[in-house]
């Protein structure tokens, strides 16, 4: 018998052990992601008494809570790393160019590890309040677990897509099955074989479900409102060759990252209208074929604030989806439609499967 599903859950028990907060502080920080690591780390080498806390059960931010089938990078993994001690950096070695979300919450753990944070850490803590106190000059907080705690310093290191959004849809409570959201997707994953499923929306965490799960399930319906640009991924698995050919480049990454648009370790080097049609249709070509988000973030710039150059690109980008879907339905439901918006407007997914799901 088939069972339904819908991919929306809160459920994910907490792991690690709860150190209370202490009553007084120099800064508390809020989170326990890549950021709130950071800052905890920080300010204690400031000589500050400092103090994080967590909603979640342990480390991780947006890689604790999104553990969802296909969970990924799409930034390279070593360029999502800190870079601030090369020892810390050259200790963890990756297993592909974008891992999934078990090893990135491992190498969470090491950097919590290794600093030795946890000692300062509050998780299944939760901030309900938090008042300024004009006349001490203080920050006066609540938890739920009814601490108050007085800190000179409150830093917010939550993320800006921490909070799901819930009871979206009309007729939500009375839906017979299991309503999952992938941000919060249950810590034990879940059995789909047998399922019938439905997923809503195709950006980039709809395609790394979909993808994943497709072929596990019995039936999948896939609710599309915006057709993405889409690009494929390349995910090569790394050896010691790799890892000593990225560890090596630990200097030069330190110098370029903070220099360039976007953080990633290439930027826009070409100029539209200094190329002929062929030359900029062999960079759009090699640079797809890398299979990054390389060609969103560095190809042409001018597709951001030309036109006439945007169109021409989304069209190569709409093409080479045509190319790979090949179905005239799915190519008419997946694709955007000239005129829609531009390629690089919206934020862009990568896709690793050789076909789209066979029925959206």
């Amino acid at each position: 018998m088939q069972e339904d599903l819908m991919l929306d859950s809160r459920q994910t028990a907490p792991v690690a052990a709860r150190n209370p907060v202490p009553e007084t502080l120099d800064a508390l920080v809020i989170g326990t992601g890549v950021a709130g690591l950071y800052q905890l780390y920080q300010l204690r080498n400031l000589g500050l008494k400092a103090h994080a806390c967590d909603t979640a059960g342990d480390v991780g931010g947006t890689w604790f809570w999104n553990r969802y089938p296909g969970a990924k990078f799409d930034s390279e993994a070593y360029i999502y790393q800190y870079l601030f001690d090369e020892d810390l950096y050259k200790g963890w070695t990756w297993s592909e160019r974008f891992p999934s979300q078990p090893e990135i919450e491992r190498w969470m753990h090491y950097i919590a590890d290794k600093l030795d944070l946890r000692r300062d850490i509050s998780f299944s803590t939760t901030v309900t309040a938090a008042t300024f106190d004009e006349d001490r000059q203080v920050w006066r907080v609540r938890t739920d677990q009814g601490e108050m705690i007085e800190t000179r310093f409150l830093i917010g290191c939550t993320g800006m897509l921490s909070a799901p959004l819930e009871d979206r849809f009309r007729g939500q409570s009375s839906f017979e099955g299991m309503i999952l959201h992938t941000a919060r997707y249950p810590r034990g994953g879940l059995d789909l074989a047998g399922k019938r499923v439905g997923v809503i929306g195709t950006g980039a965490t709809g395609i790394q479900v979909i993808q994943t799960i497709a072929a596990e399930v019995a039936s999948l319906t896939v609710f599309v409102r915006t057709p993405q640009y889409v690009l494929p991924m390349k995910n090569p698995k790394y050896g010691p060759d790799e890892a000593a050919w990225y560890k090596g480049r630990l200097d030069e990454l330190r110098q370029n990252l903070p220099n360039t648009f976007t953080g990633f370790e290439y930027d826009f080097e070409h100029k539209w209208h200094e190329l002929i049609p062929n030359q900029r249709r062999a960079i759009l070509e090699e640079i797809h074929a890398d299979g990054s988000l390389k060609l969103w973030l560095s190809s042409f710039a001018e597709m951001f604030f030309d036109e006439a150059v945007s169109e021409e690109i989304s069209e190569f980008v709409r093409q080479k989806m045509r190319d790979r879907l090949k179905d005239p339905e799915l190519i008419d439901i997946l694709v955007p439609k000239p005129g829609d918006y531009g390629f690089g407007t919206h934020r862009v997914p990568l896709e690793t499967n050789p076909h789209f799901p066979s029925k959206a």
